[in-house]
């Protein structure tokens, strides 16, 4: 039972940080940048997710590049884009057989000095119209979605000098890629 309430105390405290962060963003466009390193953040967020994944029966794998440099990110809002992204996966297989439901999360170095993140599911995958369109606010094939979660995380993303999109598998599912400029320093 300790344990439990500890995990929701956790859990308030992260949303408030993660709330106060984003009207940051949202309004004046300001991150807290420091060094950290995405591998770290990964693992951060899986731990925030574990209970969720569980009841959803979802398994996630990694493959972290262990040659990742620091980067200049902030966070609490690099922590909201897995979340986003994590989250969405888990909807877009909520249909398929428990077996099917896989996320994998890859983290690489890109030759220009760049970390490329990548979210992988193997849902139904987006309809070539809406690859795009996905990232618009307000647009959501989602019954109770509210179609601003792609668009915030794209907003982060584009605040760290990065990029996100989304590309369909060549199977099944929907792979969602950001970047993130590498920097130079100590991770925190």
């Amino acid at each position: 039972m300790r344990d439990i309430l500890r995990d929701i105390v956790t859990d308030d405290q992260r949303a408030v940080k993660v709330i106060h962060r984003l009207r940051l963003l949202l309004k004046q466009g300001e991150v807290q940048i420091q060094p950290l390193s995405v591998n770290e953040v990964v693992h951060e967020v899986l731990e925030l997710l574990r209970r969720e994944l569980i009841d959803r029966d979802v398994s996630v794998q990694t493959e972290l590049s262990p040659n990742l440099q620091v980067l200049q990110a902030d966070r609490v809002g690099l922590q909201q884009v897995f979340i986003n992204l994590l989250t969405n996966a888990c909807d877009a297989m909520a249909g398929m057989p428990q077996s099917d439901r896989q996320i994998t999360i890859r983290t690489e170095l890109a030759e220009d000095d760049f970390a490329v993140i990548s979210v992988s599911d193997q849902g139904p995958g987006i309809a070539q119209e809406n690859l795009e369109q996905v990232f618009e606010p307000f647009f959501t094939s989602k019954a109770n979605g509210m179609g601003l979660g792609l668009s915030v995380c794209r907003t982060i993303i584009s605040a760290h000098k990065g990029r996100l999109w989304v590309t369909n598998n060549s199977g099944r599912g929907a792979t969602f890629h950001f970047t993130l400029p590498l920097s130079q320093g100590r991770a925190k």
